[in-house]
Formats: structure tokens, C-alpha cells, sequence
């Protein structure tokens, strides 16, 4: 609690780069909340975002939750994988230009249920992906 009373959070930041490939990659993970981010970076520039939103929020974003957001006009596009506990949930830009954000994919999951999902910069048939980064519902 700080000094007014207010409850305080964790926040765990890592910050990736590929120098060799130009990628590289940002998660943040308030760590008492469950919900997290991961950031994709392309040749140093700022590409998008997958972010898993584990309990409703305002401005009707639900839980159990989450969006990608592609924001670099460099032709790739970002698409979230999740890979446990439900496979085939995935949250994509593919086929819009940049800047767009993808529907939220949510369902329902058991509270405290640990979910992993996967970011993925992606153009055609080609994609460079994070490794899956967890959070819970």
C-alpha cells in the first residue's frame, strides 16, 4: 500500500533484441494481476503488441482476453497464439494494414488457470515468433 492507501503492483519488464535477425521483443507482466504484455520490435522499430487482459476492464474490454496490434506499416503482421490451455485461439492482423487492432479472442477460463500464448510477426507463409510468455485467467 503506498501512502494514500492505494494497493501497489509488480511489474516484471524484459526486454529481448535479435541483432543479427533485427527483431526483438518486450514482455511485461504485472506480476499480481495475471495479465501481460509482450511488444515485437522490427529492425528497432516498434511493430506491435499482444496483450492478454485477464479480468473485464473498462470501455468494455472483456477478460479472459486478448488483442494483437500491429502499428508498423512495414508489411508483417502479428498474430497471438495461445498455446495452453486452449489451442486455436488466436488473435491476428493479417490481411489489414497497419495501424490495426485485432478483435479481443476471449472465453471463459477457471480463475488462477495459468495460460501461455505465443506473439508471431507474420507475412504469408513466413513467421518469426516469441517464445510463449504466461499469465492467468
Amino acid at each position: 500500500m503506498d501512502e494514500a492507501g492505494q494497493r501497489l503492483h509488480w511489474i516484471l519488464e524484459i526486454h529481448l533484441v535479435d541483432q543479427e535477425r533485427g527483431f526483438g521483443g518486450f514482455y511485461e507482466e504485472l506480476l499480481d494481476l495475471g495479465s501481460f504484455a509482450i511488444a515485437a520490435y522490427n529492425s528497432g522499430h516498434y511493430a506491435g503488441t499482444m496483450t492478454w487482459n485477464a479480468d473485464p476492464g473498462c470501455c468494455g474490454i472483456p477478460g479472459d482476453a486478448f488483442q494483437v496490434v500491429d502499428v508498423y506499416g512495414d508489411g508483417w503482421g502479428m498474430e497471438a497464439s495461445m498455446i495452453s490451455p486452449v489451442t486455436g485461439r488466436v488473435a491476428t492482423t493479417r490481411g489489414h494494414s497497419a495501424t490495426y487492432y485485432s478483435d479481443w479472442n476471449s472465453g471463459n477460463l477457471a480463475e488462477g488457470t495459468t495460460v501461455y500464448i505465443q506473439l508471431c510477426a507474420v507475412k504469408g507463409t513466413t513467421e518469426d515468433c516469441s517464445a510463449a510468455y504466461s499469465g492467468h485467467a
